[in-house]
């Protein structure tokens, strides 16, 4: 057929209204596959950057590797779908890329498993973009198919080309916005990752799967084939005679593990936030720690009388809310994931005798009008710091809610030197900015890969000689002011000021982050794997 730019003519002939009533009845379901398209490939988008966290975290090198490797699928599926529409069997080729992309999807927390427990001894970049590139970038470059595909269906004139590609692409992210908020909002933090995209992807196969089946295009079936391993490969093995999980759940801060480690005489719980080591409770004396810098907390905590007002962002395992209390606290705690709190009280003993509220750190310091002794701060994860609470600006706004002689409190990674340092002395260098003094302390008998350092941030000087540091229950040990790091050991090293309109602490974290996973692989993925738990990572 020749067309002239001049005189458009029809690539399709429309004779008589009871076949314009059906495909007007056609072209709604082409808007709706749109619709759900669009859902899609958001929701494959959220998921992914959720599944990989457990194992390279939610820095900004694993979200530049999400949204790269989003637009790379979505690239080559424009591209594909573009010369399927040259093909006779174009509309089965729509079909069939949506039932394909469904049966990705299904399988996306189970591929992606099997990839990265292979990748994750690689470099964070390596790893995360290749297993991205194996389980993310399948499905989407399906669903890029899509939209070229039915533009081209939709189109019968040359006059409509332009209209019809901006209707679906309008749909299609009407579609993406819808699956943002709710699964964003509600889906991800109550029923986790698994189900909700093995969902979408059975609501995305089912309607052109039914189309197939019409036009006796029956092989396209293979696809409930995907049901079969969704199931079996859900059962894993979760326990042995010295390793135990505990809990599993995954929701808006990625994945939850309560973990019981039973090494005699040694027994302990764990709570792990994407694989990475946030709390340890003694199973013997669940009220204390065995970790050092809680002891250094609770000593700092006999700076003020009973009865004085605390904050602590970030629950944990409640390891500071319990020491808060037997100190006679009143406490406020903020934490983003409700989640957290209901392990805390369920495998934790905590109770609750402490005022919950649940939010972000950053926007309670906005927003609240009370004022505090004590603030703590222990939102730090082994994977990415929260770089919105150490800003110049953050350590600005949490000044109204101190106290004249309120201490600030931030728990930290126990490197301070070097390379692996920066990211510390970055936020001292800013808290001191921001008019505050800086004072750190440490377990400094231990090696800086296994310490945590605390960094005070206060108004007036403090007067640590007088603080004991305590040990395991309440026994003294020696003077705070001993684990006190002399500021000439790191002062003149490199640090930056951290702000919000500069936010680089995710990258100065970057070397510590890839050292911390590392060690954090070797010692807790090695042993897990020795007593078959290889669902632990």
């Amino acid at each position: 057929m020749n067309l002239s730019p001049s005189t458009p003519q029809p690539l399709a002939i429309k004779s008589n209204p009871s076949n314009h009533e059906m495909n007007n009845k056609a072209k709604l379901y082409l808007y709706f596959l749109a619709l759900i398209e669009g859902g899609a490939v958001m929701t494959c988008e959220l998921v992914s950057a959720k599944l990989v966290a457990p194992f390279f975290g939610t820095s900004l090198v694993v979200w530049a590797a999400v949204l790269g490797i989003t637009l790379a699928g979505l690239m080559c599926g424009y591209f594909l779908g573009g010369l399927a529409t040259r093909r006779k069997n174009s509309e089965t080729i729509l079909y069939l890329a949506l039932v394909a992309a469904a049966a990705f999807m299904v399988l996306m927390p189970f591929l992606a498993e099997w990839t990265m427990l292979r990748t994750m001894s690689m470099t964070l970049q390596l790893g995360v973009s290749l297993s991205l590139l194996f389980f993310l970038f399948p499905p989407l470059c399906l669903l890029g198919m899509v939209s070229p595909l039915i533009i081209h269906h939709l189109t019968t004139h040359l006059d409509e080309v332009g209209q019809s590609a901006g209707t679906i692409y309008a749909v299609s992210t009407f579609g993406g916005i819808i699956a943002a908020f709710s699964v964003g909002f509600w889906v991800i933090p109550s029923l986790g990752l698994s189900k909700p995209i093995m969902i979408y992807g059975f609501i995305l196969a089912i309607f052109p799967l039914i189309t197939l089946v019409r036009k006796r295009q029956f092989y396209s079936l293979i696809f409930l084939l995907c049901i079969l391993p969704s199931v079996l490969l859900d059962a894993k093995k979760l326990d042995s005679s010295q390793f135990s999980i505990r809990h599993i759940s995954e929701g808006i801060m990625g994945q939850i593990k309560v973990v019981d480690i039973n090494i005699p005489p040694y027994k302990s719980r764990h709570l792990l936030v994407n694989n990475f080591l946030q709390s340890e409770m003694d199973s013997a004396n669940p009220e204390f720690s065995s970790w050092s810098f809680a002891s250094h907390f609770a000593a700092l905590m006999s700076l003020f009388p009973e009865g004085s007002k605390a904050l602590v962002l970030g629950l944990g395992a409640g390891t500071h809310v319990k020491q808060l209390n037997r100190a006679g606290f009143q406490t406020d705690v903020v934490e983003i994931d409700e989640r957290i709190c209901q392990v805390a009280h369920e495998y934790f003993e905590l109770h609750e005798n402490y005022t919950k509220i649940i939010d972000d750190g950053r926007h309670y310091i906005k927003t609240s009008d009370q004022k505090y002794d004590l603030i703590v701060w222990d939102t730090y994860l082994g994977e990415t710091p929260p770089e919105h609470l150490l800003s110049l600006e953050a350590f600005e706004d949490v000044q109204k809610l101190m106290n004249e002689e309120a201490v600030l409190l931030i728990n930290f990674s126990g490197y301070i030197s070097g390379e692996l340092g920066l990211a510390t002395r970055s936020i001292i260098k800013t808290i001191e900015a921001a008019n505050l003094q800086a004072t750190v302390i440490s377990d400094t008998r231990l090696p800086e890969n296994k310490r945590s350092n605390i960094i005070l941030a206060y108004f007036k000087p403090l007067e640590l000689e007088a603080v004991a540091f305590q040990g395991k229950g309440g026994m003294r040990i020696d003077d705070l002011s001993e684990k006190v790091i002399p500021k000439n050991t790191y002062q003149n090293q490199k640090a930056f000021v951290l702000r919000d309109d500069h936010p680089i602490l995710d990258h100065l974290y970057l070397p510590l982050s890839i050292e911390r996973k590392r060690l954090n692989s070797k010692s807790y993925g090695e042993n897990f794997r020795k007593n078959g738990l290889q669902s632990f990572f």
